[in-house]
């Protein structure tokens, strides 16, 4: 498996951890979602990081196992007062999140110069 690095966006507003989001290619799957999410619940426990943007552009399936990842990191970025953001879901994708009522739990935007415009 490939190693995949988050890059810096800025510094979190208020002077607190710095804001991370992928960038690149972004995640290329459902293996690649649980190697980042782990590198970020990682981060997000030892308050490396506040606030996270993963961009699903190139993932077309996600697991029950990627939902629970995803429910963990945000609860971690929660506790230390930080978010979780996701963009570029396609549409099989935003189903899951529909039908599991996890699109009223996650922020989630169609594009990420949105969220990065907005939150970062």
């Amino acid at each position: 498996m490939r190693q995949l690095c988050p890059e810096q966006a800025g510094p979190e507003v208020g002077g607190g951890p710095p804001a991370i989001r992928l960038v690149g290619s972004g995640i290329r799957g459902a293996q690649d979602l649980a190697a980042v999410c782990d590198q970020f619940i990682e981060m997000a426990e030892g308050a490396k990081c506040r606030s996270v943007l993963l961009n699903f552009a190139q993932v077309d399936f996600i697991s029950s196992v990627g939902l629970c990842k995803l429910l963990t990191l945000r609860n971690k970025l929660s506790a230390n007062g930080g978010q979780l953001f996701l963009c570029n879901l396609n549409c099989n994708i935003r189903q899951v999140f529909e039908a599991t009522k996890l699109d009223s739990v996650f922020d989630i935007d169609d594009q990420e110069p949105v969220l990065v415009a907005s939150k970062f």
